[in-house]
C-alpha cells in the first residue's frame, strides 16, 4: 500500500463563508407597524409593554374582539369577528395647542417628515380634537395588500375618492369601554343611551384629507354640545379609562360584505396632563377651513378664541 503525504500547501484551506448579505438584510428590516413616529424624545405616552403598568400606554387590539357585518348581513342581520384590521395601529401622541390643529399631517412637522421618508407605505390618521385645545392624533399604516380582500377594496376605495358627505355616511366609530369610574359609565349610558357603533360623521364635524401616501380624519368633538360636554368630563377621568376604539367603513351592499376593520387601538389610563405635549406647530389653515374667521378677519392673528358649551368655537369680541 501506498501512502502519499501532501505538502502543507497543497491542502486546501477550509473557507468559512460569509453571511448571506440578502438573510442579514431581512432580519434589519422593520415591520411597517414597529416603524414608530417619534416627534421627541421621552415621550410619556408609550406602546404597553405586557409586563408593565398600563397607566399611560396604548395598545394594538386583535380586530377579532369586534364583530361587524357578515356576508350574509342584508338577510339575516349576523355580525361575525372582524378578520384582521386592514391597517395595523403604530401610535398615538396627543398635544396641546393655541389653537385646532387641523390637518395634523400637515401641520405637525415630525409627521411631515415621516411620511415623507415612508413613501412605500399607505398611512391613516385619525386625529380627535378635544375640548381644551387638546389634539390626540392616531397612526396607523396598511398593512392589508390589495387584492386580498375585494369587498374591503372596494369600499375603500369608493371612501378615498368620495367626497365629505359620502365619508361622513360611511366612517363608523365602535367604542368599548373596559373599565371605567361608575360615574364615568352612568355619565354614558344618560348622555348617549350607552356606548353603540355610530356614524361619527353624522353626529360630529369631520374633516378629510388626502396626501400622496395618507389619509386624514378630523373629528371635532366640540363640534356637538353633548359630545363636547362628555368629552370634558372624560379628560378630568381618563386615568381610570380603558377604552377600545375601532373604525370601519360601513357596508351596505352584499359586494361589501363582509365588512372589515379599518383599525382599532386601545387607550390605558391616560393623565392628560402628563402626556400632553406642548406643540408651537401652526395648526393649517384652520381659519378658513372651519370658518373661525370671517375674511375681514383672516390676518388678525390676535383674535381671541373660547371654548363653551355651544355647538362650535364663537370669536370672542
Amino acid at each position: 500500500m501506498c501512502v502519499v503525504f501532501a505538502k502543507q500547501e497543497d491542502v486546501a484551506s477550509p473557507q468559512v463563508r460569509a453571511p448571506d448579505a440578502s438573510i442579514a438584510e431581512e432580519k434589519r428590516v422593520v415591520a411597517p407597524e414597529d416603524n414608530m413616529w417619534v416627534h421627541k424624545k421621552d415621550e410619556v405616552w408609550h406602546m404597553k409593554d405586557g409586563s408593565e403598568d398600563v397607566k399611560n400606554t396604548y395598545s394594538r387590539v386583535d380586530a377579532s374582539e369586534v364583530n361587524v357585518r357578515g356576508k350574509d348581513y342584508l338577510k339575516s342581520k349576523r355580525k361575525i369577528p372582524s378578520k384582521k384590521s386592514a391597517y395595523s395601529f403604530i401610535c398615538s401622541k396627543c398635544f396641546i395647542t393655541k389653537e385646532k390643529m387641523i390637518h395634523a399631517a400637515e401641520a405637525l412637522q415630525s409627521l411631515k417628515k415621516y411620511l415623507a421618508k415612508n413613501q412605500d407605505h399607505e398611512y391613516l390618521v385619525i386625529n380627535w380634537l378635544v375640548p381644551g385645545h387638546y389634539t390626540v392624533v392616531n397612526l396607523y399604516v396598511r398593512t392589508l395588500k390589495r387584492g386580498n380582500d375585494l369587498a374591503f377594496d372596494k369600499v375603500y376605495e369608493q371612501f378615498r375618492k368620495g367626497d365629505s358627505k359620502f365619508r361622513n355616511s360611511r366612517f363608523k366609530l365602535i367604542p368599548q369601554v373596559l373599565d371605567a369610574p361608575i360615574r364615568i359609565k352612568m355619565l354614558i349610558n344618560s348622555m348617549l343611551g350607552g356606548l353603540r357603533p355610530v356614524l361619527i360623521g353624522q353626529r360630529l364635524k369631520c374633516n378629510h384629507y388626502t396626501g400622496m401616501n395618507y389619509m386624514e380624519i378630523d373629528i371635532d368633538t366640540g363640534s356637538s354640545s353633548v359630545v363636547s360636554f362628555l368629552a370634558g368630563s372624560m379628560v378630568k377621568a381618563f386615568q381610570g379609562i380603558i377604552a377600545n376604539l375601532a373604525f370601519l367603513i360601513e357596508g351596505r351592499d352584499e359586494s361589501e360584505l363582509p365588512e372589515r376593520l379599518l383599525g382599532i387601538h386601545c387607550y390605558c389610563k391616560i393623565s392628560i396632563e402628563d402626556i400632553a405635549i406642548k406643540c408651537e406647530d401652526a395648526p393649517t389653515d384652520a381659519r378658513k377651513q372651519w370658518g373661525f374667521w370671517s375674511s375681514s378677519r383672516k390676518k388678525n392673528c390676535d383674535v381671541k378664541i373660547k371654548t363653551a358649551r355651544s355647538d362650535s368655537f364663537q370669536l370672542k369680541e
